[in-house]
């Protein structure tokens, strides 16, 4: 059992470069999340690749090779699951750049801990 803040969690790598994180403890909504963590490597030289297209279009500063990619799955009591209190996603549905991150393993945890913030702030 991990913990961030004071939420246990467990975690599941199910890929080399991907993993599940399992919240143990419901928010005050009565929700619960599973999140989903990739890291993604690119080709340098790829002018197609996503990262390349984000930089010359000026979206995020530097040029990246590898990136993380984070995915939420939040069910409500009724058993609903929707995708939400993700910090690489905007409140109407649009790509946050702020948060799409270079493959660093501390990037890694700043989702982590900010999609957890979120979780449990209820925003």
């Amino acid at each position: 059992m991990n913990k961030i803040f004071k939420h246990q969690y467990t975690i599941e790598q199910v890929a080399d470069q991907r993993w599940f994180y399992y919240l143990k403890e419901k928010n005050k909504k009565g929700e619960t999340m599973t999140i989903e963590i990739c890291k993604t490597t690119v080709d340098p030289k790829d002018k197609k690749s996503l990262p390349y297209l984000w930089w010359i279009h000026g979206w995020i500063k530097t040029k990246m090779t590898s990136y993380w990619c984070i995915s939420t799955y939040v069910r409500d009591g009724e058993g609903n699951c929707i995708g939400k209190y993700n910090p690489q996603h905007t409140n109407d549905g649009k790509v946050d750049f702020d948060w799409m991150l270079d493959g660093a393993e501390e990037n890694k945890e700043l989702l982590i801990k900010e999609t957890i913030k979120r979780f449990y702030d209820g925003r």
